[in-house]
């Protein structure tokens, strides 16, 4: 008797954990990682400066909807952590920008055959606005200055697409599963940074005693991003299967 409930119990448990797998139409969660960005600096003059990608925090909330042919939408409110850092001479100078990015990702999963693994695309467009910030200036005969950060010396909005790449892996929670993923993708704006005061010579674009003024040509922000995802699927279940890769690349 106890062999049997045993065996029973056991083929119950696969029935359930079969069923956690099954894809769902909707899930919600969050993503955590690192922003590594820079600028863009348009202008010869700025050829001198030395450009150092600097890793910022970013996180995200989003919601995730999945048809039966792989494709999706995923609405997303994220915090990333944007600036720049530039070097030259004895010179060491740093912005750091807080903003809110919201975005719409365009996904498209793979199914993979015998894993749990789904691999996936993602092209997201998105709106990024300026929350703050500051600027530090270091040099060798000068204190450290820093400065808060205000729409004076950098664009309150911006416009990007981010591009990238992840896989997904359902990890069964009781009678339901969570989803992880990793994602990886570069993001690059396509909106001036500069301020009119900035382009009007009425404001320094990098820092008090070197500088060129007015500021030239453009600075757009651009950087990549690394993320790690939680999610849990709710809603009814997909019943007609996605496309394998396999499959795809057969055609």
């Amino acid at each position: 008797m106890m062999v049997a409930a045993v065996v029973v119990c056991h083929a119950q448990d696969e029935d359930v954990e079969a069923a956690e797998y099954e894809p769902r139409y909707l899930s919600a969660g969050f993503r955590v990682g690192s922003s590594v960005g820079d600028v863009r600096l348009s202008a010869e003059c700025y050829d001198e400066y030395d450009h150092v990608w600097a890793a910022r925090p970013a996180g995200s909330v989003w919601m995730h909807y999945r048809t039966p042919f792989g494709l999706g939408l995923r609405p997303e409110v994220a915090y990333i952590g944007r600036g720049t850092r530039l070097q030259w001479a004895d010179v060491d100078y740093t912005m750091t920008v807080h903003t809110l990015n919201i975005r719409l990702g365009i996904t498209w999963n793979f199914k993979l055959k015998n894993t749990k693994f789904s691999p996936y695309l993602i092209a997201a467009p998105s709106w990024l606005i300026a929350l703050g910030g500051k600027v530090t200036y270091k040099a060798l005969d000068v204190e450290e200055v820093e400065m808060p950060l205000t729409t004076a010396s950098v664009a309150k909005q911006d416009v990007r697409l981010f591009a990238g790449a992840g896989f997904e892996m359902p990890i069964a929670a009781g009678n339901t599963a969570v989803i992880l993923s990793l994602e990886a993708g570069y993001a690059m704006g396509f909106l001036e940074t500069f301020t009119a005061l900035e382009h009007s010579g009425e404001l320094t674009v990098l820092n008090r005693t070197l500088d060129t003024r007015p500021a030239a040509g453009d600075r757009k922000w651009q950087g990549i991003e690394v993320t790690f995802g939680v999610g849990m699927p709710f809603g009814p279940k997909i019943v007609k299967k996605r496309p394998s890769l396999k499959k795809i690349l057969e055609n």
